[in-house]
């Protein structure tokens, strides 16, 4: 939210000061009989266009909540108004010091100068904090898509524990445990059930209007086994079950994929 923001309470207090002098008086004239005269601001027309041009900025820089440098750019734009409008009050007292009492409100220009030199700082301490966290992202997703192809170094095969039998996600498992190298992606079921339908240890097959997976003859006499299995919902679906030669292969398989690369 916009008020979350620091600068923008610093934005909100100066332009608080500055609608201020819209309704106060610049100095007083005391008369020869002591009759007081008051002089507004907005009854000189310099001043009273420095005061709109001022509002007009801080508004703007308020509004500029999302756009963290551009909200800089303006409160630095407000802030040298600021200090040109208090340059000019500062000359006015020197020159009318004796004929006028001047109002306290000639010291909020510097004080409005001052809160957007802070909200200035706020703004870019911001965007420099937003600009390292898009870097951070933008690096982190470059490494990701960096990361090469899943393969295995040939002391990393050796580590697989095989089984006498396991299903494709238990080979997957298996697979990403011994493989400890971070700049590599993970190795996922599909690619395994790929790899089996490549050399023809399974088949897809239609079964009520769906593709299931079976072993092929080749993968019958390979060892796959299928296990019956019945979900917690109670649905019926059948397991592949992939013995030890099935694994090796595998396992194989990546290792001559690293090699040819």
């Amino acid at each position: 939210m916009t008020w979350q923001r620091i600068q923008t309470l610093y934005l909100g207090i100066a332009t608080a000061l500055i609608a201020a002098m819209f309704f106060c008086r610049f100095a007083t004239i005391i008369g020869p009989d002591g009759a007081e005269e008051f002089i507004r601001y907005y009854e000189k027309m310099p001043f009273l266009v420095l005061l709109i041009m001022l509002t007009s900025a801080h508004v703007a820089a308020i509004g500029c909540y999302k756009a963290f440098f551009l909200q800089a750019r303006v409160c630095i734009i407000a802030g040298l108004l600021a200090i040109g409008f208090q340059i000019w009050l500062g000359i006015d007292f020197l020159r009318m010091k004796e004929e006028m009492v001047f109002n306290i409100t000639g010291v909020f220009p510097v004080a409005c100068a001052i809160l957007d030199i802070l909200a200035a700082r706020a703004a870019l301490i911001d965007e420099m904090t937003l600009s390292a966290v898009k870097s951070a992202r933008k690096m982190k997703r470059k490494k990701k898509a960096g990361k090469q192809e899943f393969f295995l170094l040939q002391e990393e095969a050796d580590n697989f524990m095989y089984s006498d039998f396991l299903n494709v996600s238990g080979i997957r498992d298996e697979l990403n445990r011994i493989c400890g190298k971070d700049h590599i992606k993970k190795v996922f079921a599909m690619r395994l059930l790929e790899l089996l339908l490549a050399d023809e240890i399974i088949e897809e097959i239609e079964v009520g209007g769906k593709l299931e997976k079976v072993p092929t003859e080749k993968g019958k006499q390979s060892g796959v086994k299928v296990i019956d299995k019945v979900s917690a919902k109670g649905y019926a679906y059948s397991l592949l079950m992939y013995p030890r030669s099935i694994q090796q292969m595998l396992v194989e398989k990546f290792v001559r994929e690293m090699i040819d690369e």
